[in-house]
Parts: C-alpha cells; structure tokens; sequence
C-alpha cells in the first residue's frame, strides 16, 4: 500500500508502462488543499509540458476569481486514451491520492459526470465537493459558460472561507 505521494506517483509510472499508456500527468503541489482534476487531451509524458501547452481557457476562469491553477493539486486524465478497463485502476488511484492529501476542496473538471464510475462523496466525506464543466466541453459548447462561472463563484466563496 501506497504512503506517500512518492509512492503513489511510482505505483502510477509502473502501471502506466505496464501497460504502454501516458493517462495521467499531475502537478507537484503535494501541500495544496486543492484537488483539481481534468481530463484534457494531451500527447505529453509530464505534466510542465502539459502546463506549457494546457487550455489559455482553464488559466482565464481560475483568474477571474483571483486564484492559480500552480496553487492547486492538479491531475489530468487524458480521455482520449482512457478505456473501460482502466476505469477501477484510475478510481483505485485517485482514491489513494484523495487519502494521502486529504484536500478540502475537491474540484471536478472532469469531462463525464465522474460519479457514473463511483461515487465522488465516498472518497472523503470532509470535502467540499465543485463540479465545473470542463474546458474542452466550454469550447464545444458556449452555453457551458453560465454554469462555469456559477461553480466558480462558488469556489471563490468557499475559498474566502479558508
């Protein structure tokens, strides 16, 4: 069992070449209390290049309320590459993430509906719990916009909490 962040990310590393897959990148703000996850189309091996070339549209909607998304535990799942069968690896995964950070923001930028695959309330009770819609479902749906800014709103509520 997994005890660190160290930990986990070598677990991850050894089944994403078992497996001859690059389905995960993450950032290294292991001391953030934000978890963010997307699940952006990406072709590369580590997340500083994935955070050269991410979306301008995920910086622009975290600036509009003041926040970074270099503060925040980021972990993007590239969708396109994801199948069936990884799905209880990839739940397995950001389950052990979950208990190790124990983040209290949890923000889900997810392109599906997350708790389809299991339910998000059941990976830590003590979390506040934001869906916004994803960038790429903002850029091929404009009308996602209203909602985007409703979530995030909300989230800078949360975080004039803390």
């Amino acid at each position: 069992k997994p005890k660190s962040i160290q930990d986990i990310n070598n677990y991850v590393k050894e089944w994403q070449n078992k497996n001859n897959v690059q389905l995960i990148s993450r950032s290294d703000n292991i001391s953030s209390k934000i978890f963010l996850l997307l699940s952006e189309e990406n072709n590369f091996t580590n997340f500083d290049q994935f955070k050269k070339n991410q979306p301008e549209l995920l910086d622009k909607m975290f600036c509009s309320i003041g926040q970074n998304v270099d503060d925040f535990f980021v972990i993007n799942i590239d969708l396109k590459k994801m199948k069936e069968s990884y799905l209880n690896k990839i739940k397995e995964i950001l389950k052990l993430y979950f208990k190790i950070l124990n983040p209290k923001i949890f923000i889900d930028m997810y392109y599906d509906d997350l708790n389809k695959y299991f339910v998000v309330d059941n990976l830590n009770l003590n979390v506040d719990y934001i869906k916004i819609p994803s960038v790429s479902s903002i850029t091929k749906n404009q009308s996602l916009k209203r909602e985007a800014w409703v979530q995030l709103k909300l989230l800078k509520a949360k975080l004039d909490e803390f």
